[in-house]
């Protein structure tokens, strides 16, 4: 097990492998300073592709490509007032814009090949890896995966038709889709065991290939979704044990052998159960790894960064962050981020709010209304569904029409929220009866 990241036993291993003179490390490295020393003093040029936090001082690489920091070409002194148009970009959505630039540079200076290679043809994985790293759909980002989502509706790659095929995803392909059914199957070998599975996935030249290996991520994932559930289960009771609303702004739990595979996950969770930034730690021997989630008000990888006396490693972005660390600083760590996030959250932001974009009459949701509604899309983190209020409405009959098919609902007294549009569109209508 070489761990996360950028890892010295990572490098070393592939150093023994191949003789490389260049490491292009994706979606890690920003915060692993001593390997990128190790593997510059071995003659190993080192290209840092990644979007989480950097260290300070930061990698001595070849080139730092990170949003974080502004732009990677630059030194970090002048990275301040660098454009921000790519500061919400992920890992995947950096690695095309590379790609771009390499093509629109190779095409400048002549570059055999160059002029006529398409990078369109991978939105298709650009849209998932995006919607599945939970990253703002905004600015570029939107561009991405609107252009990515079409594509992968009639993507020709036999890993990813036989991924919708095990996923049972037959209809248009929007943000659910890929967040909810395919980025989970695709993520479940990784999580458990080895990503190698899904790589070979999506590297299939064949259905013949990639059938098997779909029907082998279904299997993993419902095995992800059963460990889960167990460890959330158990998670969120130990914390509803000892949980004080007043006291307690961070959430920190942990236990041995809970699967490092899925405890993001389980942070998640939990963080929706009490709406407070949560770290969740498993694993055994001298080294847990922890993984954690937050609220808006509390930069989660800043906070880490008060407690790196108490970490072994730890890295991530303002919302979600990954971490190492000896069992018996557990408490401690839970004791400084309490301090912290004291004295950052005030009480209004430790209560979940329910955002109502519009207050309207129930005459004009008219399903040409709702039609233009969805113009907005794609929605999502940083983009989230328009929520519309209608109140006074006790017994009115709702009614959508589908397909052909006709259903109604009676609103009952009360609020309820009811979809008035398929799921995929992600247009919600919140209504107040009575």
């Amino acid at each position: 097990d070489e761990g996360y990241g950028l890892s010295q036993d990572g490098v070393e291993n592939c150093l023994r492998r191949f003789p490389i003179k260049l490491l292009l490390a994706v979606d890690c490295g920003s915060t692993a300073a001593p390997t990128v020393d190790w593997l510059r003093q071995r003659g190993v040029d080192v290209i840092v592709l990644d979007h989480h936090q950097v260290s300070n001082p930061p990698p001595a690489a070849t080139a730092l490509v990170n949003p974080q920091s502004g732009t990677g070409i630059l030194p970090l002194a002048e990275r301040q007032n660098a454009c921000s148009t790519f500061t919400e970009l992920c890992s995947v959505g950096l690695a095309f814009k590379l790609a771009h630039a390499l093509v629109k540079r190779g095409r400048e200076t002549g570059l055999a090949g160059a002029q006529d290679f398409d990078l369109r043809p991978l939105l298709d994985l650009v849209a998932l890896g995006t919607v599945a790293d939970l990253v703002p759909l905004t600015g570029e980002n939107r561009l991405l995966v609107t252009t990515g989502l079409q594509r992968l509706q009639g993507t020709p790659r036999p890993g990813l038709i036989a991924l919708k095929a095990v996923a049972e995803v037959r209809g248009p392909i929007g943000v659910y889709e890929v967040g909810f059914q395919l980025g989970p199957r695709l993520n479940a070998a990784g999580r458990l065991e080895s990503a190698v599975e899904s790589l070979n996935l999506l590297l299939a030249q064949n259905l013949a290939e990639a059938g098997p290996l779909a029907r082998d991520l279904e299997t993993w994932n419902r095995e992800r979704q059963q460990i889960e559930r167990s460890i959330a289960e158990e998670a969120i009771g130990a914390v509803r044990a000892k949980f004080d609303a007043e006291t307690d702004y961070v959430i920190v739990e942990g236990q041995l052998l809970w699967h490092v595979g899925v405890i993001g996950i389980v942070a998640s969770r939990v963080l929706r159960e009490f709406h407070r930034p949560t770290i969740i730690i498993g694993g055994e021997g001298e080294e847990w790894r922890g993984s954690g989630r937050s609220i808006a008000g509390f930069d989660l990888a800043a906070a880490l960064r008060e407690c790196q006396d108490l970490l072994v490693r730890h890295g991530g972005h303002a919302m979600a962050a990954g971490l190492s660390i000896r069992p018996g600083n557990l408490d401690a760590l839970r004791s400084r981020l309490n301090e912290l996030a004291r004295r950052t959250l005030t009480r209004d932001q430790l209560q979940p709010l329910m955002r109502l974009d519009a207050e309207v009459n129930l005459s004009e949701l008219t399903r040409e209304r709702l039609e233009e509604l969805q113009r907005l899309e794609p929605v999502g983190q940083g983009n989230p569904p328009v929520q519309l209020v209608v109140r006074r409405v006790a017994g009115a009959v709702l009614a959508r029409s589908f397909g052909g098919t006709a259903r109604t609902r009676r609103c009952p007294p009360g609020a309820s929220t009811w979809r008035l549009l398929p799921r995929s569109t992600n247009t919600t209508v919140r209504v107040r009866c009575g």
